[in-house]
C-alpha cells in the first residue's frame, strides 16, 4: 500500500502492536529536576510491545527515583530533535503504532526552547 499524498512512500503496516515513546526533558535546575525525577515512567511503558525512552541522566543514581522504571525501556537515548524523529520513523517502519508521551514544559510560542538548546 502507498501513501495517498506521495505514491513513492509506503504506508506502514502497524502489525507488530503498540510501542510507547517517552520524551522526557524539562531543562530545569538540579533542584527542580530532583522533583521531576519522581515520575513513575512505568505507567507510560507498561503493557507495550516495545518501549523507547528519550531522557538525560541528570541525577546521580541514588537520587533518580525513576531509574527502576527506566530499565523497562527497550531503547534509551538522549532527548534530541534528531532522536525523536529517528525513533518515531523507525517504530513506524518496524510495524508499530506509537503512543507518544511528552514530559516537558510548554511555552506560548513553541514547545519549550528544547530544540533550540539541544544539539541534533
Amino acid at each position: 500500500m502507498t501513501s495517498a499524498h506521495n505514491p513513492n512512500l509506503k504506508t506502514p503496516a502497524a502489525n507488530k502492536g503498540a510501542a510507547s515513546m517517552c520524551f522526557f526533558y524539562y531543562g530545569d535546575s538540579e533542584y527542580n529536576t530532583l522533583g521531576q525525577e519522581t515520575l513513575h515512567l512505568k505507567k507510560a511503558m507498561e503493557d507495550y510491545d516495545f518501549k523507547v525512552l528519550l531522557k538525560h541522566e541528570t541525577l546521580p543514581s541514588w537520587a533518580d527515583l525513576s531509574e527502576k522504571d527506566e530499565k523497562l525501556a527497550d531503547i534509551k537515548d538522549l532527548p534530541t530533535k534528531a532522536n525523536l524523529f529517528k525513533y518515531l520513523i523507525k517504530l513506524a517502519q518496524d510495524g508499530y503504532y506509537v503512543d507518544l508521551f511528552i514530559f516537558s514544559h510548554g511555552w506560548k510560542e513553541k514547545f519549550k526552547p528544547i530544540f533550540d538548546s539541544l544539539k541534533n
